[in-house]
């Protein structure tokens, strides 16, 4: 059906599943709509990536089994049965895309290879599928292998993809920007040309111009219940010497 609407496959990016994060926390507390017994966090910190930490603590502390992989001792490695040391950034290759909405991909080799006993993840799942028997599904032993796969469409190997193409790369035989010099070619408007006055919104009844409306329950908008309740919470911010959760472990970097 995406192919029929928009001319080509819909990439692998997509059908990746991602639980609902605030319903797994309640979930692991109460046990309902089904107890989860078991839980796996890859290089990140919970307490620090999701909305009620209170929350996110508590399931933390209940869950009768959780493992952790990161590359430092965390709070909520603390938490952990178990914790994996990971390979840091310099000690394994990567390789990613956007997906459709941004059809390049970027890729990097590794410096050097895991010291001591760190993995990259591709180790632990691969390793974790084989010993639930899922050997079909694990074909490439290494991350290198398994992006080699990756790049096949291309005709490029992991290692000439970095070294030839400097491990940037934009060949999509599906997509063209430049379309408009086309002859015969019309926008997906009901005009067919590209509309700053959308005819589709005139007709449906809004604003076909664009505008600025004030956000619900702000000073402005409804002053009588700012007089109780003063406080304006504005989220996603971010603080410039932190990305997510990382470098949170750097003192000086906190005391900023």
């Amino acid at each position: 059906e995406y192919r029929k609407l928009t001319g080509r496959p819909l990439s692998y990016y997509y059908l990746g599943g991602v639980g609902h994060p605030p319903s797994m926390w309640r979930a692991i507390t109460t046990g309902k709509p089904y107890p989860i017994k078991g839980l796996m966090t890859i290089c990140q910190n919970p307490l620090l990536n999701f909305a009620n930490a209170k929350l996110v603590y508590q399931a933390l502390k209940k869950v009768d089994f959780s493992v952790n992989m990161d590359i430092f001792m965390t709070s909520a490695c603390q938490l952990a049965d178990y914790v994996l040391p990971a390979a840091g950034h310099l000690e394994k290759s990567t390789m990613g895309h956007g997906g459709n909405m941004s059809p390049l991909v970027e890729a990097g080799a590794k410096v050097i290879g895991p010291l001591y006993e760190r993995k990259d993840e591709y180790y632990l799942y691969r390793e974790l599928g084989l010993r639930l028997g899922q050997e079909q599904y694990w074909p490439w032993k290494t991350l290198e292998e398994a992006f080699d796969y990756r790049l096949e469409p291309m005709g490029l190997t992991f290692e000439e993809f970095v070294k030839e193409k400097g491990g940037y790369g934009f060949d999509n035989p599906w997509l063209r920007h430049r379309k408009f010099d086309e002859p015969g070619f019309r926008f997906g408007t009901p005009t067919g040309k590209f509309e700053l006055y959308s005819t589709l919104m005139e007709e449906i009844g809004y604003d076909p111009l664009p505008g600025y409306n004030e956000a619900p329950h702000t000073p402005v908008s409804d002053p009588e219940r700012a007089k109780e309740f003063p406080l304006y919470l504005l989220s996603g911010p971010r603080a410039r010497y932190h990305y997510h959760s990382q470098f949170h472990q750097i003192e000086s970097f906190r005391k900023r």
